[in-house]
């Protein structure tokens, strides 16, 4: 990336996120979509998820649990973090500055870690004219799995896959397609 580019980037995450005038405030979820114009009823957020399988480890038919490596995206719009720049296709957001993300777990989660060696393995990207986020994190989880693991293939893993989002009140957030892809 070119200097000008750089400091094209810094502007304007520093517009949208550190200016006292923006009224961004990332404790508050977005509107949903754009499009919406009705503040006293807005529409959900739609939150686009894929998961990329980097490997399968410890399966335990025993306590009928097994680990998974991968890389855990989800995508949403929020309007708020709209930029229009001619030189930038996209910004990289660092893991410190704070936007709105999707409180998503695992309900069959047993024991989970996020990747921080060396940094913390996060990638937050708002394209450009949309407003979209990319957020993407490595994970490992270790979750349970109520069958014969020792019949464990991709698919038996695939339909084991428990997503959810928290949510304060119904209709808010809506989980789009958990799509797996990876190693086999």
């Amino acid at each position: 990336m070119s200097y000008e580019k750089l400091l094209d980037e810094q502007k304007i995450i520093k517009k949208l996120l550190e200016n006292p005038e923006s009224d961004y405030d990332w404790r508050v979820r977005p509107r949903g979509r754009i499009d919406s114009t009705d503040d006293d009823d807005p529409e959900p957020v739609i939150i686009t998820v894929n998961m990329y399988l980097r490997s399968i480890s410890k399966v335990d038919d025993v306590n009928m649990e097994y680990s998974l490596h991968f890389t855990f995206r989800e995508e949403w719009v929020d309007e708020r973090l709209y930029f229009n720049s001619p030189t930038l296709k996209h910004i990289v957001l660092s893991p410190g500055q704070k936007i709105w993300v999707p409180d998503t777990f695992f309900q069959n989660e047993k024991d989970g870690k996020k990747h921080d060696i060396d940094t913390p393995n996060v990638l937050v990207r708002v394209h450009n004219g949309t407003g979209k986020i990319l957020y993407s994190v490595r994970l490992t989880l270790t979750l349970s799995c109520p069958m014969r693991v020792v019949q464990l293939c991709v698919s038996a893993v695939q339909k084991t896959w428990d997503v959810t989002l928290v949510n304060g009140k119904g209709g808010d957030l809506w989980l789009d397609g958990v799509k797996l892809a990876g190693a086999a």
